[in-house]
Order: C-alpha cells, then structure tokens, then sequence
C-alpha cells in the first residue's frame, strides 16, 4: 500500500496534517481515520534489540499524519475519531507538512525496513561473544553483517586455535550495543517551524 504513495502525483495533491494521538494508540487512531475514509500515514520501522527480540516502533511516537479530504483543505472533525486527541496548531492554526517532505518520510521508513530496521550494529575490531550450543564464546568482529538477516565474518580462539568464520547476527552479542544512526529525510528549505520529538525533528508549515 505504501508504494502506492509514493507516485509523482502525490506531490501534487493536498498537504498533510499532524494529529496528536492519546498515549500508546498510533495504530488504533491510524485504523479509525482510515476506517471513515481519510488518507493517514503512520511511519513505523522495524527494531532488534540487544537480546534479538522484534518489535515494531513508531518514529514519531504520539503522532500520524492525517491528509485532507478533498482539495479544499477541508479537515475531518477530529473530536469524532477515538484515540486522537487533537491537531497540531502553531497560533492556534492547525500546520501542515508538505506532500514532498511526506513522500520522502515514506521512502526512507520503507527502504528502512527493507534494510533490516533498526537494529545493533557492531564494530571491526570490537570483541564480542559467539553463542555456541549454550556456550560463550570470545570473539573479534572482521566484518560486520549488512542486515540483522546476514553473518558477520569473526575471528574467535577455540579449542586452542584461532578461527576465521561466518556466524549469523542473533548469536552475537556485547555489553555495549550500538544501533544503526538513521537520518530522516531533510524537509524543503524555506518557512517553516520545527517539531522535536526525542532525537528526531520535522518541518511543518505554518
């Protein structure tokens, strides 16, 4: 479906709107504005934690983008649809986010995903711990692994003898987990007001 976003028309279609959501409901408020007709975007990526767990995550926690209607700008009534809490407003006038900033949100949380998400990285050199049929063993990192699906080339010391070999992603571990640095797509140069969220940000329109 996103794919389906993502045409050159897009970018000439009506501007976007941020709504606020209630705590923990992105995707219930996502569902019921698409279930009553609107076009919503809610940007989610993938996340492997340090102990090889998935789960999904929002990047904008607290927020979906919501696209008008119609090509009037006119906005649904947000007090009739559960789990959203309200616009987001600058001087009481609700802000929109260009289609082209959207667009390029979309791309990057798609090639994102496509790429594994977000998940531990691992450094040339770092020394790193191999489980093996229930046992830990030491081990440096020779060349890191593309995605969390590939293996990492590792030189580890056993039985005595150092050993060049492939071992897979989710049987590595290390105190000190790094995850992939990832850039949002930058917004259009120009007016407009940033929205900070933790270590991300986003242009809106005013």
């Amino acid at each position: 479906m996103l794919d389906t976003y993502l045409d050159n028309d897009l970018l000439y279609e009506p501007d976007w709107y941020l709504a606020k959501t209630k705590p923990l409901s992105e995707k219930l408020a996502l569902k019921n504005v698409q279930t009553i007709g609107h076009v919503a975007f809610l940007p989610i990526v993938q996340m492997v934690n340090a102990n090889h767990e998935e789960k999904e995550v929002c990047i904008f926690p607290g927020y979906i983008f919501v696209k008008s209607g119609s090509y009037n700008n006119e906005l649904p009534d947000i007090r009739s649809i559960s789990f959203l809490s309200g616009w987001v407003k600058f001087d009481g006038v609700v802000s929109s986010v260009s289609n082209q900033v959207v667009c390029g949100l979309m791309s990057y949380t798609k090639e994102l995903n496509d790429e594994g998400g977000l998940w531990a990285r691992f450094e040339i050199d770092e020394i790193v711990e191999i489980f093996i049929s229930g046992f830990a063993v030491k081990a440096k990192i020779l060349k890191e692994p593309s995605s969390p699906y590939d293996d990492a080339l590792v030189l580890m010391r056993f039985m005595g003898r150092d050993i060049k070999t492939s071992v897979k992603w989710k049987y590595i571990s290390t105190d000190q987990v790094k995850v992939t640095k990832t850039k949002l797509p930058r917004g259009t140069r120009g007016k407009g007001r940033v929205i900070k969220n933790g270590n991300s940000k986003y242009l809106v329109k005013h």
